[in-house]
Formats: structure tokens, sequence, C-alpha cells
């Protein structure tokens, strides 16, 4: 029986699949089927200056959004920016998640679902304005109700010493991933001694990943 086999360490690699960027593009092309006179180039990669000459509207998201800012800032063409910021203020439109909204909603919940000694939140590596505006947040949270709330990076050694059980706001899902995944390396239970709340709600991950991640889901198709 499958029980009894020996855990063995099995790395899949495969390209990044965010689902939040499947679901914005959901969610344009869903508003795109009320409509019969746009003819929509798709595009991959970031745009320079030329790309968009021509163009009477350009749509950006995820990381080619960032790295197109600078075409977009010399350009007048009328442009929406999903999860970016650039300077230009004429002919634009900037849409952007609530990061301290749902930093402060993550704590509320968590506290109100358990008895926690500790408070957590792990950034990445290079954490963007919305990662570092969320966890801010949380932390202002933790601290009204709780207690205090430290921030941790991939070094994890930290979650030994601390006093359990911990609830930890994992940036992304990924990093709930990997959280878990520490916790195991450092002999710690999940739940039982961390309990991991990650954000975005990416089913290829949440659901895949034992224990199951639970995670917050904005609405990024809308």
């Amino acid at each position: 029986m499958l029980e009894h086999l020996p855990r063995k360490h099995v790395i899949v690699a495969f390209p990044d699949t965010r689902i939040s960027r499947v679901e914005k593009m959901s969610g344009i092309f869903r508003f795109l089927t009320g409509r019969n006179n746009w003819d929509i180039e798709m595009r991959q990669k970031p745009l320079k200056e030329a790309d968009i000459k021509n163009a009477d509207g350009v749509l950006l998201t995820g990381l080619s959004a960032s790295e197109s800012v600078s075409a977009v800032e010399a350009s007048d063409i009328p442009t929406v920016l999903i999860a970016a910021e650039c300077s230009r203020r004429s002919n634009i439109t900037i849409i952007n998640t609530d990061a301290a909204a749902i930093g402060r909603q993550t704590a509320s919940h968590i506290i109100s679902s358990g008895s926690y000694e500790t408070f957590a939140c792990v950034l990445p590596e290079y954490p963007s304005a919305f990662s570092l505006s969320c966890a801010k947040a949380f932390a202002v949270e933790v601290k009204r109700h709780s207690g205090n709330c430290i921030f941790l990076s991939e070094n994890l050694s930290a979650l030994v010493t601390m006093k359990k059980p911990v609830a930890i706001f994992a940036l992304n899902d990924d990093l709930a991933s990997s959280t878990i995944n520490e916790c195991r390396k450092l002999k710690l239970s999940v739940p039982d001694d961390v309990a991991i709340i990650g954000f975005g709600n990416d089913a290829m991950t949440c659901e895949n990943h034992r224990p199951t991640i639970s995670s917050v889901e904005p609405d990024f198709e809308k």
C-alpha cells in the first residue's frame, strides 16, 4: 500500500502559470464578448515605444506591465495598467488591488479563527510595493488585537524558537508552499505548530499540496 512506501524528494519544474494572470485575461475576454470592434494583438513580451506607435489602446498586466512602463510614459495612447504604476497622468487608468485592506482582513480572519501565540509574515526576496503594504497592514491589525508580528524571508529558522502555535501570512501561494516545505525540514507540524495562509488561491499550488493550502482569493477576473 502507498502509505508503506518510503518518502521521496521529487522536484517538479514547470513554467509560470499564475492564476492571477489567467483570470485577469478571462475577465478581459469576457468583456470583449459584447464587442466586435476591437482587433486584439496578444503580446507576451515587454513593449517598446515603437510597438505601440500605431495602436489605438494598450492594456498591460503582470510582469510585462512594469517592464513596459517607459514605452507607455512616452505615449499618449489610451492605456490601462493592472497592478503597475507609471508617472503619466493623462489618458490612463491604473487598477490596483487594495493591499492594505487585504492585510487587515487576513489578520482579522486568522485572529478570529484560532488561538495563536505568535504571528509572522513571509515576504518574497524582492518584495513589491503590494507585498510591503499588505504585510504592514497585517502587522498593524495583529498588534491592535493580539500582539506583535515579525517579518520573515526565505530563512525561516526563527520559527523554531517562536512560541507555538504560529500563524503565518505568506504573501503569495508559492511562498506558502515553500514555507510548508521549510517547516517540514525544521520538524514543525503544519497546521499544529504553524498555520499558514497564502494569497492568490492558485488551485494548482493550493489543492495539490499536502496539507492543502488555505489562501486569500482576490477577484482577479472582475
